[in-house]
């Protein structure tokens, strides 16, 4: 059973030009849960239990981190296909436009960093990945 719920809100009012100006011409500001436009990061939770048949709690924790893990990134994937690009079109027809196969963006998420990796009390485990939107290694750069 996993469980998921992706956490940060930004606010698009209190963007700078400058970071606006890293963005122009290929994502439209805009807000999206998980999506910090000023620090030009992408944040995402995933929530995972192990699989109930599992007793040896070494394992069991393991799994809990794989499943909220995979929630993460699931979570991350999520939100970079709400971005709009201009002329307001949605994430899949601008990939398909720019011929971008979207195992190229798959792979880009695979590379997030991962934040934080917690075991919780109740069994379960959550770990929180973050994508950078723009520099070299950033969702900008690979939507060029």
């Amino acid at each position: 059973v996993i469980e998921k719920k992706a956490a940060v809100q930004s606010s698009t009012e209190s963007i700078p030009a400058e970071i606006g100006e890293s963005y122009k011409g290929v994502v439209v500001i805009s807000e999206i849960e998980g999506i910090d436009w000023q620090k030009g990061l992408i944040t995402a939770v995933g929530k995972g239990l192990p699989p109930k048949h599992i007793t040896n709690q070494a394992q069991a924790g393991i799994l809990a981190i794989r499943a909220a893990k995979m929630e993460a990134y699931k979570n991350l994937l999520e939100t970079v296909m709400k971005i709009k690009t201009p002329p307001d079109k949605d994430m899949k027809e601008y990939l398909i436009e720019k011929n971008i196969e979207s195992s190229y963006i798959e792979g880009f998420i695979k590379g997030a960093r991962v934040v934080k990796e917690e075991y919780l009390d109740n069994g379960s485990a959550e770990v929180v990945l973050e994508l950078s939107l723009s520099g070299n290694d950033g969702l900008v750069a690979v939507l060029k």
